[in-house]
Formats: C-alpha cells, sequence, structure tokens
C-alpha cells in the first residue's frame, strides 16, 4: 500500500477544470517531484491533499485512511505537514519560536492544564523545545535559534519554514516551490537539504517545483501535470526524455517569448 494515493481526483473553478482525473501514488520513503508548466494544477493538487479545496470527484488517501473525512486542522494530526510558495513566518518572533508554533500542536493542552500547569506540561514543553532544537540543528540552524526570522536572508527563512513544518514528526512533506528566489548555490543546498530529510529523517516528501535540475537530481519518481491532466510518470530519466513533456515545456517557452 502507497503512503498516499490520489485516484481519479478532480477539481473545478466554475468553468474551469483545474484538476481532471488525476491518479498516482506516493510511496514510503521516496521523494516524488509534481512538475508541469504554469496552470497545470500542481498548486491545487497541494490544497486537495491538505484539505484547503475539497474535491470535486475521486478519492484520497493517507496510509489507507479517507483522507476527505478529515477537516484541514486534523491533516497535520494525520502526519501531513506542508509550506507554501511564500514564505509565511512570524517576521518579529526568533527562528526558535517559529518552530515552536508547530511544536504545540503535539502538546495537546487544554486551556485548563496551561492556566494551572502542572508538572508534566512543563515536561512536554521542554521535549518540544528539544526536538525544536534537534531539527534546527539537522538543518544547520541552530547557531540562529535566537535571531528574528525576519532579520534572515530568504534562503534561510525557507529553510526555517520546512524545520516548523518536520518539527511536528510528520509521515509526509508537502513541498510547494521551494526553490523560488533563490540563486544556484542556494538551489544546491537547497536539494541537500532534501535529501537530508528524507534519508535521516525518514520523511516522505511530494515537491512541486518548477526548477527541473533540482527535481530530476532529488526525485525517485516524477509526476507530470497538463492542463490539470497528468501526463506522465516515472523515474526522472523517462521523464526528461518523455515527448508528451518535452512538448508541454516547449509550449511553455514559447508562450514566454512570444
Amino acid at each position: 500500500m502507497a503512503l498516499l494515493e490520489l485516484r481519479d481526483v478532480s477539481k473545478r473553478f466554475g468553468g474551469l477544470v483545474a484538476v481532471d482525473n488525476v491518479s498516482f501514488d506516493v510511496e514510503e520513503g521516496k521523494i516524488v517531484g509534481l512538475i508541469g508548466p504554469n496552470g497545470a494544477g500542481k498548486t491545487t493538487v497541494f490544497n486537495l491533499i491538505s484539505r484547503l479545496y475539497d474535491p470535486d470527484g475521486g478519492s484520497i488517501r493517507f496510509q489507507g485512511r479517507d483522507l476527505l473525512r478529515l477537516a484541514p486542522h486534523q491533516v497535520l494530526e494525520a502526519g501531513i505537514a506542508r509550506t507554501f510558495q511564500n514564505v509565511e513566518l512570524f517576521r518579529s518572533m526568533s527562528v526558535l519560536d517559529n518552530v515552536m508554533v508547530a511544536a504545540s500542536c503535539r502538546l495537546r493542552v487544554s486551556v485548563a492544564e496551561a492556566l494551572l500547569r502542572p508538572p508534566w506540561v512543563g515536561r512536554k514543553e521542554q521535549e518540544a523545545r528539544q526536538r525544536a532544537m534537534e531539527v534546527l540543528s539537522l538543518l544547520g540552524l541552530e547557531r540562529m535559534a535566537e535571531l528574528p526570522a525576519g532579520s534572515l536572508p530568504f534562503a534561510i527563512q525557507k529553510k526555517v519554514e520546512m524545520a516548523r513544518a518536520l518539527v511536528a514528526q510528520p509521515r509526509l512533506l508537502l513541498l510547494d516551490e521551494p526553490a523560488s528566489g533563490l540563486n544556484h548555490e542556494e538551489l544546491m543546498a537547497l536539494g541537500d537539504t532534501i535529501r537530508t530529510i528524507c534519508k535521516q529523517m525518514g520523511v516522505t516528501i511530494l515537491v512541486v517545483e518548477h526548477h527541473m535540475n533540482l527535481v530530476m537530481g532529488i526525485s525517485d519518481h516524477v509526476v507530470v501535470l497538463n492542463f490539470g491532466r497528468k501526463i506522465a510518470e516515472g523515474p526522472p530519466q523517462e521523464i526528461a526524455r518523455n515527448p508528451a513533456v518535452i512538448e508541454a515545456y516547449l509550449g511553455e517557452e514559447m508562450d514566454a517569448a512570444s
């Protein structure tokens, strides 16, 4: 059984079909790239998985569980975390405090317990803090833990957002355009970071990305969308030679040039 299964998933916005009967699996322990030209439906798929949108048809299952029965806030509890195209951090808060925001979702402290603060609450908070520092250390951010997140370079803010997602201990991490705004050196470092998350932390990753070299370099499997439909999937080497994929991206380049 795949960790994540999409079967005949569709989503319409008025007369626009954003996702059209898309099916694919994400195997546990793998890095899967979800690619396609602008407007292909990639981020819509992410929003369906994370329950920001309701599909108009099809099924989405995670660890065999019907994901469509969950409310958006239950998706993280189920083991799925995500980042967004635009960095969404509390800029005046420290890096550590930004990460601790996600760690708090695992504390399960009631209002009364937060006010009365029995001893176990303090222990849980300390464990969450330790977990946050471990994630920051793994991503090379431990020395920046007390710095305001908004004062850091954009590439570092991206890593802080990843750390915040990871501290919730997800089984599946959705990365939405993690390379946007990064230069070549930062792209190389990002690829290493994503591999580290998968291999050392045991987190399965589904990544939407426009930078083809990054996707092809890190992915075990690639799914390609165009105009909301899946046009190909397979190992990166096969996808790079697939005529339908080449045609889809050539069309995007021609549109940009005209």
